[in-house]
């Protein structure tokens, strides 16, 4: 909030004015920055040089924090221990504590008997209150005592659940720790910031409010074996940790931006009405996870942990970007809006593999990609690593492919017709390597010169005898020849080159390297 260190100093305002005193580009930022390198506080800082210069901010100026930003001051109030029988209290005007734990049963010695009951009358008064409440075996609306004024409501359970809270006015939020084996957790709230579960096997949480109402913008899940269900068109963050099943989110129509955080989770995770949908993967990796957001025209993914995309569904997004330090995997990708996806914020690697709609253009990461393309219309920058890109089809004569800087891959699986010269470039290693088939290989030098920048050409033949004529591709210093069932031709080998037999020749079949008719002394490995 900027308090250093109390409601009296703002430091984010002196920084800010200290700046524009400086003038000449100094920023907040930059000012933070040499007042932290001088040994000083912010604080410090403003009271030995405030007023004492050019450069400085005016003598008798004060920071004072705003009144909405201040950190409140403590307020304790009383603790309220409740009984076995009936309790009726009201709180304080500060921050006061109701313990509801369970209590030893005289008969069994067991301590297995709630102190909180449907007799009970619980007001918080002022303050911000915090109930605690014990309880074993299943929970439902029967056992609900009368609570008001109360803001965090803390549970502790081991069995199921089934409680409307929704008449409990003032609770601002609710945190429930299912013990034991997993049961079935059902929440109602209304008038509820956040929700959090921990625990449990299917859980359903639900904001009650008249339509255009609802204030449940938060919803937390830890554990939950089964499906995850929130209701609220609020809801703008929910936060899945070992999720086995996935959630669904279920919110009326309009402008939301939805932001997941998903931390070891598998399943579908669906709101099929948010506008905007970012993923944040972290803690530990998420496998086998299915995004569905009909509704979205943007999808933003960070990856600080491994994802692994069963599929995407986003049929109204236009945009999907990707960043973070790890892979992002998508095996199936429904998006047919599609017009960009960017990797260039990450340094994990994107693998994709459906092939890439034809208006879509793609910006890879800095480390090893790998995608398929179509009959691309748009042009596509791999970026650095070592990536890896199949052709599908034949790229359009308004489309290209820039492979960038370290060793890439390109397999043509579609004879290409543009004749575009660089259209197809290799970049910047010292290994590009390009992969041809006997129906795809070039037939004349303006076929070739849409591929530049490779230096590993690696052909087979499966079907008919093939003679390749290498001289068609320039700048080739290696040749490599794949698995064949057909007799192969290698022609005007350069010297000093090398071929490797990378796949098996079939029995009676030839592999013939014709080195090109020059004045050298020509050499091959």
């Amino acid at each position: 909030e900027g308090v250093n260190p109390s409601n009296a100093f703002d430091a984010d305002a002196y920084l800010a004015a200290k700046a524009t005193a400086m003038g000449d580009g100094w920023t907040a930022e930059k000012v933070a920055e040499a007042i932290k390198g001088n040994g000083m506080t912010v604080l410090e800082h403003y009271l030995t040089y405030a007023g004492k210069g050019e450069g400085e901010v005016a003598e008798g100026v004060t920071f004072p924090v705003p009144d909405d930003q201040k950190v409140p001051a403590s307020n304790p109030g009383e603790t309220f221990t409740l009984t076995a029988g009936r309790d009726v209290f009201t709180g304080t005007d500060g921050n006061d504590i109701f313990n509801a734990n369970l209590l030893m049963n005289p008969s069994s010695g067991t301590v297995n008997t709630a102190s909180f009951n449907v007799t009970d009358e619980l007001d918080g008064g002022k303050g911000n209150d915090t109930l605690n409440v014990e309880l074993t075996g299943s929970f439902t609306d029967a056992n609900l005592g009368s609570v008001k004024n109360i803001e965090n409501v803390n549970f502790t359970i081991d069995n199921t659940a089934t409680a409307d809270l929704s008449t409990w006015t003032g609770l601002e939020h609710l945190n429930v720790n299912q013990l034991g084996t997993a049961a079935v957790q059902g929440w109602t709230v209304s008038g509820a910031k956040t929700v959090s579960v921990k625990g449990g096997s299917t859980v359903t949480v639900t904001d009650s409010a008249a339509t255009g109402d609802d204030t449940l913008v938060t919803v937390s899940a830890e554990g939950a074996t089964g499906l995850v269900t929130v209701s609220s068109d609020a809801l703008t963050t929910l936060n899945l940790t070992g999720v086995g099943s996935g959630a669904t989110v279920t919110a009326a129509a309009g402008e939301r931006a939805l932001t997941v955080n998903m931390n070891n989770v598998t399943g579908t995770v669906a709101d099929a009405t948010a506008t905007t949908l970012n993923v944040n993967a972290t803690g530990a990796a998420s496998t086998g996870v299915t995004l569905t957001a009909d509704a979205a025209t943007a999808v933003n993914i960070n990856a600080d942990e491994a994802l692994t995309l069963t599929a995407v569904n986003a049929a109204a997004a236009t945009g999907l970007t990707i960043k973070g330090d790890s892979l992002v995997t998508i095996s199936a990708l429904t998006a047919n809006e599609l017009t960009t996806i960017s990797a260039a914020e990450s340094t994990g690697g994107v693998i994709i593999t459906p092939m890439l709609g034809t208006n879509v253009a793609f910006t890879g990461s800095s480390a090893a990609d790998a995608i398929t393309l179509g009959g691309s219309t748009k042009a596509t920058d791999m970026g650095a690593g070592n990536d890896k890109v199949t052709l599908s089809a034949a790229i359009a004569a308004a489309g290209s492919l820039k492979m960038g800087e370290g060793d890439d891959t390109v397999t043509v699986d579609v004879l290409q017709t543009t004749t575009k010269a660089g259209a197809i470039d290799g970049g910047a290693g010292d290994n590009d390597k390009l992969i041809f088939t006997d129906t795809t290989y070039v037939a004349d030098l303006a076929h070739g010169a849409v591929f530049t920048g490779f230096e590993v050409l690696e052909v087979s033949a499966s079907a008919a005898d093939k003679v390749f004529d290498t001289s068609l591709i320039a700048g080739i210093k290696s040749y490599g020849v794949g698995a064949s069932s057909a007799n192969v031709t290698l022609s005007n080998i350069l010297n000093n080159a090398t071929t490797t037999v990378t796949g098996n020749v079939a029995d009676q079949k030839s592999l013939t390297v014709a080195l090109a008719v020059d004045t050298q002394n020509d050499t091959h490995t």
